[in-house]
């Protein structure tokens, strides 16, 4: 079989492709999973050069097949994991054969309804709950403090009162945010999606492996004005607060930044970017942090492993990366680097002031003008960047610029200098060095303006600053339903 005979969608010849599927779900898995993997390995290569020929882009491959017409599985390759998963096979699938085919998507074109939830859930109970004190206000809702008996306890814990209006609403949100960011009729979308947030918790509440430093949701109850998500209370009040105290020395600013990087190394194993991480949405409870606030995150990468892009200014500012700042045109003029080849995605200065991410064209030449597409941002590395921010805020009580900006002097201070520029925009301030120079490597680091050389939340995990903590343990959370 010639794999390259056949077009993006089209079905492979029947002869490579004949499987009588009325045999139990496990063994039709074993047996296409045999047929697959060969596919696989024969076709990857010439399937993505293929896509990239006739397409211009290039792209993870999604493996599909079809039974009488309608979508049956996925085949979902990572450089992790291979797995076969939510096998379907119809009523009909007895006499059945399944189609082979390829499939790819656009990294622009993304779904920020990914984790959204259903908007119904279980009635309120309002018996079980005393109110102890208003807590705060949200953005999407006022948070409480209240005391729930549950079973044989009494839990303090947080809830956080959501309009069921503005739920909704959501029905009619868009959903591509490529098109919410060069269209001016959505402008005015929130950024911030209460349905998104309580569909990541619940995943993450069904995990048996989540880490304490990620917050913890205990239930979602609905009443006839507002939906009521109840997670554990952390009583020590904010991360920003800590650090607005004073000095803080540098065994807890570490122990804080292993905490944050498993919490944060965690979502991104998940294929979860935050994407509005922050010294206040970091809570701490008994002296360990806990990552709240998901109203804004997004699925970080397609099945195949493919990194998504995503275009609008969500976040802090403090804490935004540089490429999050993305011109709303199609395509930018820039300069080729030296390095680059065809169809690389690379860091470049755009006028009037955007150091923005661009696919260059195939016919670059390296160092001169060229017309390139305008490719958003990833959002694992924009984190990583937050988090870099955190530990800087955390070191030396103020945050290292307004926007990460070339319009901002000490962003373009430090962007335009050596590789010694953070230490040199210390020293500007007469600031004093209290990070040891494992740690302001590391720093340095996360902070890079290029996202390509930024290191991901495990990498910062094994660097030498992490070397004393390399065998500790990550404490779980309790799963036991009520507690």
């Amino acid at each position: 079989m010639d794999p390259d005979s056949c077009a993006d969608g089209e079905e492979f010849p029947q002869t490579h492709r004949k499987l009588d599927v009325g045999v139990c779900i496990e063994e039709a898995k074993k047996v296409l999973w045999a047929i697959l993997s060969r596919v696989l390995s024969e076709t990857k290569k010439t399937i993505t050069d293929d896509v990239k020929a006739s397409t211009g882009l290039n792209l993870g491959l999604e493996v599909w097949w079809m039974a009488n017409g309608g979508s049956a599985s996925f085949l979902q390759e990572t450089s992790a994991v291979r797995c076969v998963s939510d096998m379907k096979a119809s009523r009909e699938a007895n006499d059945a054969e399944l189609v082979l085919g390829k499939h790819s998507a656009d990294p622009r074109v993304t779904n920020l309804a990914h984790f959204r939830c259903s908007s119904t859930f279980e009635a309120l109970c309002k018996t079980g709950f005393t109110l102890v004190r208003k807590v705060n206000t949200g953005i999407n809702g006022d948070i409480f403090k209240y005391r729930w008996s549950r079973g044989q306890n009494n839990l303090c814990v947080a809830v956080k009162k959501l309009r069921n209006s503005s739920l909704k609403n959501l029905a009619n949100a868009e959903t591509d945010e490529r098109s919410i960011h060069v269209n001016q009729k959505h402008r005015y979308q929130s950024d911030e999606d209460a349905l998104t947030e309580i569909g990541v918790l619940q995943h993450l509440s069904r995990q048996q492996d989540l880490p304490l430093y990620l917050l913890k949701m205990l239930g979602v109850f609905s009443e006839d004005t507002y939906t009521w998500l109840v997670t554990e209370f952390a009583d020590g009040g904010e991360l920003f607060d800590v650090a607005a105290s004073g000095g803080i020395a540098q065994k807890r600013i570490q122990e804080y930044m292993w905490q944050l990087l498993q919490a944060v190394g965690y979502l991104h194993r998940h294929s979860i970017g935050h994407r509005d991480i922050s010294m206040e949405n970091v809570l701490l409870k008994d002296d360990t942090v806990r990552l709240m606030d998901f109203g804004m995150a997004v699925c970080s990468h397609s099945s195949s492993g493919a990194p998504l892009r995503y275009f609008c200014e969500v976040g802090k500012p403090f804490y935004r990366a540089p490429e999050c700042y993305v011109p709303t045109h199609e395509e930018v003029q820039v300069m080729a680097p030296l390095s680059s080849a065809p169809g690389d995605v690379v860091m470049a200065q755009v006028t009037p002031g955007f150091l923005c991410e661009v696919r260059l064209p195939e016919n670059i030449v390296p160092g001169t003008s060229c017309s390139s597409k305008v490719w958003g941002y990833a959002a694992t590395p924009a984190d990583m960047f937050a988090l870099g921010i955190c530990m800087f805020i955390l070191a030396f009580q103020c945050p290292a610029w307004e926007s990460a900006r070339l319009s901002n002097r000490f962003f373009a201070h430090v962007y335009n200098s050596n590789e010694k520029g953070l230490e040199s925009l210390l020293k500007m301030w007469g600031k004093y060095q209290v990070l040891s120079p494992e740690a302001m490597d590391l720093l340095s680091d996360m902070l890079q303006a290029e996202p390509a050389k930024r290191p991901s939340a495990s990498c910062c995990l094994n660097c030498l600053w992490f070397a004393t903590l390399c065998d500790r343990d990550v404490p779980l959370h309790n799963m036991d339903p009520d507690n």
